[in-house]
């Protein structure tokens, strides 16, 4: 990955890659992406959606989105 000065930077382009490796059907890969965005930034709102998305099982995927609604009770899609 190249590097930018802007840390705000990088983790938008680990996002968009994460989010093309899942859509791509590599969950495995999208998962370590996107884990490493949310421990950059826990508030995320992105990354736990699309960590609910390829979440190995029923559980996991409640727990992702549950703490998106933990730190925002009006996000309509963890909600649904």
């Amino acid at each position: 990955m190249v590097t930018k000065g802007n840390s705000q930077t990088n983790n938008e382009e680990l996002l968009q890659m994460a989010i093309k490796a899942a859509k791509g059907g590599n969950k495995d890969g999208a998962r370590v992406m996107l884990r490493q965005v949310h421990q950059r930034d826990r508030s995320n709102e992105t990354a736990m959606l699309w960590l609910a998305k390829v979440a190995r099982n029923r559980e996991e995927r409640e727990s992702w989105l549950n703490r998106i609604l933990d730190q925002n009770p009006d996000n309509e899609t963890a909600k649904k």
